[in-house]
């Protein structure tokens, strides 16, 4: 199960944090191009919002949400909260299954959404010892990430899926499971940094 224990974490809303926000939301624009004008505005006041309090809260809005580490609802495996500061990114705390991480480990997050198509994109570091993971909507398989990588990327910003179709608006479980590793990686570590869900149609 997850660590019960979070350790505090202050974020300063300076000039670097704020520049930094600034470019993860120009990634994120990037990764959701497409034609629906997405209040880049509102989505980077949430975020500094939600990262101003401890665990990090969700960035909830009608069209996007977004999940953080500390969102996490119940798992099964080596997962732990680990800070920002430690992990390489100033930006984000993450969400490490560790060493002792096996095939069928997961993690669950919960959030309503709307009824509508979304898209799924998927922050975490890769490294030469991370698995390849499989994200569940509600039990239903809607693609992977192999998170292995050398050398290390301390950030990525993967579409997981444009396609998610939520018939009616209700509370969904998000999951992301150990199922499989690059032949060429040393474990099955997974480091998650955030969820991104936005809404197409």
């Amino acid at each position: 199960m997850p660590s019960s224990g979070y350790t505090a974490i202050t974020f300063v809303a300076d000039q670097l944090l704020t520049s930094t926000i600034m470019n993860q939301m120009a990634a994120n624009d990037a990764a959701f191009n497409n034609g629906n004008g997405f209040n880049d505005g509102a989505i980077i006041a949430r975020h500094m919002a939600a990262l101003s309090v401890n665990p990090p809260a969700l960035v909830d809005m009608d069209w996007f949400k977004s999940l953080f580490p500390g969102n996490y609802t119940s798992g099964v495996g080596d997962w732990k909260l680990i800070a920002g500061s430690v992990s390489g990114n100033p930006f984000y705390d993450k969400l490490e299954d560790g060493l002792a991480s096996v095939i069928n480990d997961y993690v669950d997050f919960k959030t309503v959404l709307q009824a509508g198509t979304y898209k799924l994109v998927y922050s975490g570091d890769k490294d030469v010892n991370r698995a390849i993971i499989t994200f569940y909507v509600d039990g239903v398989s809607v693609g992977t990430y192999d998170g292995y990588a050398t050398p290390r990327v301390n950030t990525t910003l993967t579409t997981i899926s444009s396609s998610i179709v939520i018939p009616t608006s209700k509370l969904v479980t998000i999951r992301i499971k150990v199922t499989s590793k690059n032949a060429s990686s040393s474990g099955y570590v997974t480091a998650m940094q955030r969820i991104d869900l936005g809404r197409l149609s």
